[in-house]
């Protein structure tokens, strides 16, 4: 089927744009027939050779690109990519490329999005006066020009914005004023994991009782739990570690209760690993790996296990990595898409890869091409060899184009 092929050329034009053959990646992109996806493959063209460096290439990929709203929205991705790679500079050059192509963007709500991600590349940049006056117009702009029913969610992105910026309390003024839960729940949880970054556990607290959906506050306590660790009070960490266990008792619905427990368990891992929980770090490994275990979907259960056992790697706790590695082989075969078994034993070796950690790296892509070797079917076959081209780049150079980790 046509639209088939074109999903599989998607991923074979990335692996050659993130191997710097620009001109095989726009000659793969010519032989897709839906027009919307030629427009998704120069995104991904020009994300890949960001990734890669190639910030002029990028660009000039990016020009091509019809549709101002798409464009800028590679340029926000292109920028943002650049400071990850820690090149401010470029990254502050492509931003206000991007505020130049706002001018022709239609929708209200897509420029006040723009100017907020604008405003956070700018700030993180050194470019703070201007991102502030950025974000004071995009607020200003979201309550004069877009209507009602979709202001919420403008604001939303102002106090996000400013939330990341690090100005709690003018994000939750801007908040204030947004009544919809829904878009109240991602500016908190933004300024919750802000406040424990700067240690302050009590403010982040209190911030995350407030998250009304329940999986999104285990989720938050657990990033809390984290921070308190790294400061040193595991203790601290201990007991907000208990809040967010009995918050993900009260979920209700499967997915959400897998989700919240694959993040808490990844938080106990992560705080097991540090040199100030030694005492605790077997215990907490153990209760990380019960906790895997618990999780219904294999999709989520299999990361997690994985993640868990690099954690105990990294802590010098082989022998529980054993232990974790097998758990999470089983729970592997036990998902049934052999493509989504490649997705992750890639995402893996990227993660292994961004970090430094070569060897881990080349075990999860050799494991994600013997599965890939299995696939029969020629779409999933084709497929599933361009996501581990892109992944072996990435191996051999690594660049900072996609974050080891967030939370």
């Amino acid at each position: 089927k046509p639209e088939l092929r074109d999903w599989a050329l998607g991923e074979i034009l990335v692996a050659e744009a993130r191997a710097g053959l620009r001109a095989e990646a726009m000659e793969t992109a010519g032989r897709i027939g839906d027009p919307r996806l030629i427009i998704v493959a120069l995104r991904d063209i020009a994300e890949a050779q960001a990734a890669s460096g190639r910030s002029e290439e990028a660009l000039a990929a990016v020009d091509i690109i019809p549709d101002p709203a798409k464009r800028a929205d590679a340029l926000a991705a292109i920028a943002s990519i650049q400071m990850r790679r820690g090149d401010a500079d470029h990254a502050r050059a492509t931003a206000n490329r991007l505020l130049q192509v706002l001018t022709t963007v239609p929708d209200a709500l897509a420029r006040v999005s723009f100017q907020t991600r604008v405003a956070v590349i700018l700030a993180r940049a050194g470019e703070a006066p201007a991102a502030a006056d950025i974000l004071a117009k995009a607020e200003a702009f979201a309550r004069a020009r877009v209507d009602a029913g979709n202001r919420g969610v403008a604001l939303r992105h102002v106090a996000n914005a400013l939330a990341e910026m690090e100005q709690l309390p003018q994000a939750m003024t801007v908040l204030s004023d947004v009544t919809d839960e829904s878009n109240r729940t991602p500016v908190l949880i933004t300024t919750a994991t802000q406040q424990a970054r700067a240690g302050d556990a009590a403010a982040a607290l209190a911030t995350a009782d407030t998250i009304e959906a329940v999986r999104y506050r285990a989720v938050v306590l657990g990033r809390i739990a984290v921070a308190q660790a790294e400061k040193g009070d595991v203790d601290a960490a201990d007991g907000t570690l208990k809040m967010a266990l009995a918050a993900i008792d009260k979920i209700k619905f499967p997915f959400a209760r897998s989700y919240a427990l694959s993040r808490v368990a990844l938080s106990m891992a992560g705080i097991g690993k540090l040199p100030k929980a030694k005492s605790k770090s077997s215990a907490l490994f153990n209760e990380a790996v019960d906790m895997a275990d618990r999780i219904d979907d294999n999709r989520l259960r299999a990361p997690a296990l994985w993640s868990i056992a690099a954690e105990q790697a990294r802590a010098g706790d082989e022998a529980g990595a054993k232990f974790s590695r097998e758990r999470a082989e089983q729970a592997t075969a036990e998902i049934k898409s052999t493509l989504t078994q490649v997705w992750m034993f890639s995402e893996i070796a990227t993660e292994h890869a961004v970090v430094g950690e070569n060897d881990a790296g080349w075990s999860a892509f050799n494991q994600g091409l013997q599965v890939a070797l299995r696939i029969d079917n020629a779409w999933g076959r084709a497929r599933a060899f361009g996501k581990l081209a892109a992944t072996l780049v990435e191996l051999v150079d690594p660049g900072k184009g996609i974050p080891a980790k967030t939370w």
